[in-house]
This record gives C-alpha cells, structure tokens and sequence, in this order.
C-alpha cells in the first residue's frame, strides 16, 4: 500500500509539471495517496501522510513556478490533515473491531464458522483444528460432507438444503465428524442463514453421547437381568408371562396356533437332601441347558419357580407336543425324570386362563 502511495505521489508531481495550468486541480489528487496511508497505517499515519500531502502540494507549487496564495494553501494543507485523519480515525476503529471480532473468534472454545451454500466453509476458527486435528485450510479445501460419517450425510444433506433455501435456522442438530487420525467427534450444531451465506455455531458433545450410550447400555443389560433366571440363565417368570401375553395377541384364529407345556423334575427335593445344594442348581441348570437344545428356535423355554419349567409351543398340533414331551422327558439330565403336562389354546382363553 505505501508503494502504491508513493507511485501515486511520483505520479501526481508529474502531471503537476506538465499541466502548469491546472495546478490546484492535479494537486489535490494527493489527497488519493493521503488515504491510502490513512488505510494502511492508521491515525498517526494519516496524520503524517496529511502534512506530507500539503507540503508536497506547495512543493508542486514551487516546481513549477506558479504564485503561492497563503490562505489557499493553508486551507488545502488543513483539508489534507483533516481528510486523512477523519480516515485514519475510521480505518482505527474498525481495525480495533476486527482485532476484537478476530480474538474472540480464537478465544471460543466452541466451532465457528461460516459456510457457502454450495456445502464448503469459508472461515473457520481455531476451536475446530483443536476438536478434529485438521487445519482450518484442509477443512476449507474440500466439501464439507467429506468429512462427515457416512450415516449422517443424508440428514446433514437435508438440513443444509433447508437452510439454503432461504432464511432460516437449524438448532440442535447432530452429526458426527471425523477426526485427522480417523476417529470420530459427535457435534451439536445451531445454524442460522441469510439466503446469501450459512452462520454456524458447534459444540463438541462426544463425551456426552458416550455418556448416554453407556447409560442406555447399562439400562439395557438391568432390563435383560431382570427378565433372567441367574441359576439357568433361561427366561424368568416375568418375562414367561409377558412371552405368553404377546403370543396370544399375534395367535389369531390358527387353532394349533399355541401349545403350553409344564415341566417339572421329579423328587428334586429328594435330590438336594442327597447331594446338596449345589448339585441341584448344577441339575436345574443343566436340565435347562438340555431341554433348550431339544426345542426349536421359535419355542420360548422358561424357569419359572423353584425346579418347574414352562414352554411356549407356536404352531403346534397335539400330535407334535406328545413328541416334544417324549424329547424333554429323554433329555432329562442324570437319570433324572420330569412331569409334564400340555394345554392347548383352545382360541378364547386368557394368558391367565
């Protein structure tokens, strides 16, 4: 910038000797390199840049032999100081605004940035190199959606396009970002556009989905215990009886559409007096382990008190439950022997019926 002021002055002097005639004219064209130096340096610079623009200004004068008239050139050299510092002031404040502006941005730990709406960002703080380990060029240089896990692109694509089609905002939406050594940040986005360009604010939440994650699984795992017998590790009571709830709701009208068996080991008391404890929950959870390889995968096999066992049959016709009993009866562990009986579903009765 102040070379170009300089080419501006050289170039203004010159025209000055060559167009003798139109000296006040040509002259003021320095106030043109006045605010170039206003814009570059500032306050002092304009200030410096006015007092050389009005000594060159009578030095012109001088050059060319022409008359001084005082009072002009005091009011021109108090036209080019004035100028240049009502610009340098301007150019002062907004340079303070901008250096604040650019602070803040390096400051906030959140992820700021501004977006073209053809899916590329065009600024970006440095919050994001400190999140994803790429800097703010290498996310610059390619679509953002490259970035983005491949499971999230079709809603992030839908949310882009709503905000490209005109103002509006998007709050709280959710995607996950790869990172530079390829793992994966979960970001928590507010959007807002103005037609024209996307603004857009992100929170690092990856902790917080961890959190809820584990949460769901550690929800997930008490569901399932609860719904367990922990001697057999077959279906408790509970969940027997909800299983039994949901197959008469999908039964419709098959009349082989449900059988029910009952199991029961024979002298288990007798058992446990003989050999202890122990040996009969290792008979429980062995009968349980044999009778649930007799069946198929559709039958629903549970523990529901004590030594006595039940078993959902769908799709079952008498014929085939007296197989099934002969089966369990056979794999009864230990030269043990079981009771059994079957109800059929007779299309009407109640799961407690």
């Amino acid at each position: 910038m102040l070379a170009l002021a300089l080419v501006l002055v050289a170039a203004v002097l010159a025209l000055r000797y060559v167009l003798r005639g139109a000296g006040d004219a040509v002259g003021l064209l320095l106030l043109i390199p006045v605010v170039l130096v206003a814009v570059e340096f500032g306050w002092w610079g304009a200030l410096a840049a006015g007092f050389a623009g009005a000594a060159l200004n009578v030095a012109s004068v001088l050059m060319v032999g022409a008359p001084i008239s005082v009072v002009g050139y005091i009011n021109r050299a108090i036209a080019f100081v004035v100028v240049g510092a009502v610009v340098g002031h301007v150019v002062a404040r907004r340079t303070r605004v901008e250096k604040e502006s650019a602070r803040w941005l390096e400051m906030s730990h959140d992820l700021l940035g501004t977006a073209s709406l053809d899916g590329y960002f065009t600024r970006l703080n440095p919050a994001w190199e400190r999140c994803l380990g790429y800097s703010a060029r290498e996310l610059m240089e390619h679509p953002y959606v490259e970035f983005i896990h491949p499971d999230d692109i079709a809603s992030t694509i839908a949310a882009a396009g709503s905000l490209a089609d005109g103002p509006s905002e998007v709050v709280e939406f959710e995607n996950r970002y790869r990172t530079k050594d390829g793992g994966w940040r979960w970001l928590s986005w507010s959007c807002r556009s103005d037609g024209e360009q996307i603004y857009a604010v992100a929170r690092d939440v990856t902790d917080r989905k961890q959190d809820e994650q584990q949460r769901a699984q550690l929800l997930s795992q008490e569901q399932i215990l609860a719904r367990t017998d922990r001697g057999t590790g077959l279906p408790n009571r509970r969940a027997w009886d909800e299983q039994l709830k949901d197959q008469l709701a999908r039964a419709g009208t098959n009349p082989h559409a449900l059988c029910v068996l009952l199991l029961d080991l024979d002298d288990f008391k007798r058992f446990n007096d003989r050999n202890g404890h122990q040996a009969g929950d290792a008979l429980l959870e062995q009968a349980g382990a044999n009778w649930r390889d007799a069946i198929r995968d559709s039958d629903y096999l549970a523990r529901i008190g004590g030594d006595e066992f039940a078993l959902l049959l769908p799709n079952c016709p008498p014929e085939r439950g007296a197989q099934v009993i002969d089966r369990l009866q056979a794999a009864t562990p230990q030269g043990q022997g079981c009771s059994s009986g079957a109800a059929y579903w007779d299309g009407h009765e109640t799961a407690h019926a």
